[in-house]
């Protein structure tokens, strides 16, 4: 099994010592080797396997143990008998198979809520920013056994494959939300509308503090002339401006809607010229 390991040459052996006090510094190299997914020969000794990127690791992490006021011996072994190579590997896979069904177990937790969520059309941003917390937290969990998973142990297909269904079933609930929500990134023409009247609608969520600042920035864009929507650069406000309200309050929501209208610069000339007095 150990073939399928790219780069492979061998065995790293870790051996160290550090001071009983602080305890944080004992508590912080079992961590880190924890992350590297090492396999417990006996107290304080693990094993790995001998790859580049890992003796780099080793290195920096042979100076913080030392640093911490400990010692520490990295021994390379090129091979191992038969028997005691099998039982390495089993161990490294047996770890990363505990480690593979906590993946799982929160895919499947994820899903589940979900799938209550749907059913109970609870389709609310509070809930579509939870998910994607916990979808986040899960990805990580699954990228940090991944790594370590030096010997693919079986379980990491399926664990890929609930992560994937989890990402799945996501989008399809984030779509629901901003679907109900009335979201879109852009609206084709209207039917009926003439081709030479430029329409462009975005609708987006925006904090009160972020709203106003982008209130402020549309302003100043049409007052300059530097508003651009889809890479067309919108004509500056003219002396006069129509504008339109509405307010609507239902139940759910509230909505204020204001419209903006101007006439552009070819417009206004056209009028002025209209509006001179001949002779």
């Amino acid at each position: 099994m150990r073939e399928q390991l790219k780069d492979f040459q061998g065995w790293l052996i870790i051996i160290y010592r550090v001071p009983s006090l602080p305890s944080t510094s004992r508590v912080t190299i079992w961590k880190r080797i924890k992350e590297l997914g090492g396999f417990l020969l006996q107290q304080s000794v693990y094993i790995f396997p001998n790859l580049p990127a890992l003796r780099e690791t080793f290195n920096v992490l042979k100076e913080q143990i030392q640093h911490l006021g400990g010692e520490c011996k990295i021994l390379e072994i090129a091979s191992l008998d038969e028997g005691q190579e099998k039982e390495v590997i089993a161990g490294f896979n047996s770890n990363r198979e505990e480690e593979y069904t906590e993946v799982v177990k929160a895919c499947r937790e994820l899903l589940q809520e979900i799938d209550e969520e749907s059913k109970t059309e609870d389709f609310h941003f509070a809930d579509l920013e939870e998910n994607e917390k916990h979808l986040q937290r899960v990805r990580e969990l699954l990228e940090n056994v991944t790594k370590r998973d030096y010997f693919q142990a079986d379980s990491r297909h399926k664990a890929a494959a609930m992560f994937s269904e989890c990402v799945e079933k996501f989008g399809a609930f984030s779509q629901e939300v901003y679907l109900r929500a009335g979201i879109v990134s852009e609206e084709k023409k209207s039917p009926g509308v003439s081709d030479s009247t430029a329409r462009e609608s975005q609708q987006q969520v925006y904090s009160r503090k972020e709203l106003l600042t982008k209130l402020r920035e549309i302003t100043r864009g049409l007052d300059r002339g530097t508003l651009e929507v889809s890479g067309k650069r919108v004509s500056p406000l003219s002396a006069q401006v129509v504008t339109e309200w509405n307010y609507r309050e239902n139940r759910d929501k509230n909505s204020f809607e204001l419209k903006i209208t101007w006439a552009n610069s070819a417009s206004e000339i056209k009028e002025k010229k209209r509006q001179q007095p001949v002779g």
